[in-house]
């Protein structure tokens, strides 16, 4: 006869195992790069054709993602999880400037921005954003995204990083 487990030893299994699958925030306060996001001269251009700086944000809380319009693997998962952390907060009316720059400024210009936002049908209060080859190197930098190139595919880490009013970063949300 054989032994059966009990039913709480698999239950207790089973939330543990989705619990190691589901993103976790993660605290970036005390990390050795405390360069204020507001300390970088960079200028990008939205979707609405306007030129932007982090900066315009100071005082507010910044979520912040990084990915690119024709990647079809990691940010589908990275435009997907920013809904619900954007929803999230909407639900409990916490302030903050959702912004998605571009790791492909090449492809991306504002006018494939703006075609892309209407594509998947992004929230009006979002902000996306490229800028030149170096600015955007430098920015996945200070999020700790990593990238590689690989033909016309951009190998790289999916991340949320979430910055204070001062520019700091306080959070982040790997993905995958």
């Amino acid at each position: 006869m054989r032994a059966e487990r009990p039913l709480w030893s698999a239950t207790i299994f089973v939330l543990a195992f989705v619990a190691s699958c589901a993103p976790t925030w993660r605290s970036t306060a005390g990390s050795p790069s405390r360069d204020s996001l507001f300390s970088y001269p960079w200028v990008w251009h939205s979707d609405r054709g306007d030129r932007v700086t982090l900066a315009q944000w100071r005082g507010a809380p910044i979520v912040l993602a990084a990915l690119y319009t024709s990647c079809k693997e990691t940010c589908p998962h990275t435009l997907a999880h920013l809904r619900q952390v954007y929803d999230q907060y909407t639900r409990e009316h916490r302030r903050a400037e959702f912004v998605v720059i571009t790791i492909d400024p090449e492809t991306d210009t504002p006018e494939r921005l703006r075609e892309f936002r209407a594509s998947k049908q992004l929230p009006d209060a979002w902000h996306l954003l490229t800028g030149d080859k170096r600015e955007t190197e430098q920015l996945a930098e200070v999020m700790g995204i990593h990238l590689m190139e690989m033909g016309a595919h951009t190998v790289h880490d999916s991340k949320i990083v979430v910055f204070d009013g001062d520019g700091l970063s306080t959070s982040e949300l790997d993905i995958m």
